[in-house]
């Protein structure tokens, strides 16, 4: 089944076969169906039993071998589909064709990301690009997560509004930015941070860098376009702070950030070479961040800090975001 898609009527002869063995009591005798099997089908969380719907394990087969071509390219499989049927371009700009065998016409289904391609700003140090699957939070294929996709479970409990922690009911209601930004209309709650609300809405980003004493020197903010999470806003924000501060003449600065994804990968100099920075929607943000680490006439560091510790940045960007405003930056007066 991992080879090619089978004929439906071969997948609904299987699915006959397994619902007689369920049902039926003897070998010739005809079995009472007292529930749909589509409810049996269901995973054992719903109520069901966890039986796999053949037809869509076997897209998820097909698709995992799609992903191994791609992941994989010096397999022998890979470069016999390459030779064959794509020499002078990649898996993902192939096309069909006619005389295609049924493996590679069942390989060529795909869904459309283009959208989400489009909110991916373009590197600046040239750094390559890279393949993720959207459904993981690893960017990493697996046949279990598309079999959630398919019956439109979430892959993982990551809230889906902030992107950082673990949905559960006190922080989708108290802890959420994105819900502490509404709780803060009332005036006994403090402003928060709110810089990323939708993919199809302006991000704001708020940088506030500070000396070896512990004075702020500036407040920078702005608005960017629309970008497809809060850790793309936060990755972006990051590459465009590194950029100024160079600009600036900072050749010695500690990037502090509350992302355990972005500082936590950046923060050994190891993980943060750019072949090791793959698999999700910021690695192009990451890569090129990574490329002006390692310039030698710069020493940058990276730290996670929590949240509260970033007050200051948050507020910033949030007033980036609402007033949509330009590349602002505010120079202090005791500095």
């Amino acid at each position: 089944m991992s080879c090619f898609l089978f004929p439906k009527r071969v997948l609904n002869q299987m699915t006959k076969a397994m619902r007689k063995f369920w049902w039926s009591s003897a070998k010739d005798k005809q079995g009472i169906p007292w529930i749909a099997w589509s409810t049996i089908a269901d995973s054992k969380s719903l109520g069901g039993l966890g039986i796999r719907d053949l037809t869509d394990f076997n897209i998820a087969l097909v698709a995992k071998q799609s992903w191994r071509i791609l992941q994989n390219p010096s397999s022998l499989l890979s470069r016999v589909y390459k030779s064959k049927y794509f020499q002078k371009t990649s898996l993902l700009q192939a096309k069909p064709k006619s005389n295609g065998s049924h493996a590679w016409k069942s390989i060529l289904k795909d869904p459309e990301d283009v959208e989400i391609i489009k909110t991916i700003r373009p590197s600046i140090t040239g750094a390559s690009d890279s393949t993720f699957w959207i459904h993981t939070k690893d960017g990493q294929y697996s046949a279990k997560s598309e079999n959630l996709r398919k019956r439109k479970m979430v892959a993982d409990s990551t809230c889906q509004l902030c992107g950082k922690h673990q949905e559960t009911t006190n922080h989708l209601i108290f802890q959420c930015r994105a819900s502490k930004e509404i709780w803060s209309m009332t005036p006994s709650i403090q402003i928060s941070d709110g810089s990323w609300t939708s993919p199809t809405d302006n991000a704001g980003i708020g940088w506030a860098p500070f000396n070896t004493d512990g004075r702020i020197i500036l407040e920078g903010k702005a608005a960017i376009e629309p970008v497809n999470s809060p850790l793309d806003a936060e990755a972006e924000a990051l590459r465009m702070v590194v950029v100024q501060m160079r600009k600036l003449g900072y050749h010695i600065v500690t990037f502090y950030g509350d992302s355990s994804e972005i500082y936590d990968t950046l923060s050994n100099s190891h993980q943060a070479s750019p072949s090791s920075i793959k698999g999700n929607h910021c690695s192009t943000y990451m890569k090129d961040i990574a490329n002006l680490a390692k310039e030698s006439n710069y020493n940058l560091g990276f730290q996670k800090v929590k949240r509260t510790c970033n007050g200051v940045a948050y507020k910033l960007a949030k007033e980036g975001r609402i007033t949509n405003a330009g590349y602002v930056v505010r120079w202090k007066n005791n500095v």
